[in-house]
């Protein structure tokens, strides 16, 4: 049994202390990520996430990228 944990956030911009940025939604963040047991209290973290851009005078591009961490109880 393999558990996802899915992620979003949506970013509203207010355009303070930048003037030449819009007041409006900026953009969205999504992604997953799953936990895998290694043993001996420790796990790995793969992830994959996506940002959507929808105004650009924050951000002109569309992101993706992973991280991978790793976890250890004590």
């Amino acid at each position: 049994e393999q558990t996802l944990h899915l992620f979003t956030e949506f970013w509203y911009n207010d355009g303070m202390y930048q003037a030449n940025v819009d007041n409006d939604w900026s953009h969205a963040v999504c992604g997953i990520s799953t936990d895998f047991d290694l043993g001996y209290n420790l796990s790995l973290t793969p992830g994959l996430y996506k940002q959507l851009s929808w105004d650009d005078s924050v951000d002109s591009s569309n992101e993706t990228w992973v991280s991978l961490g790793m976890k250890y109880k004590f």
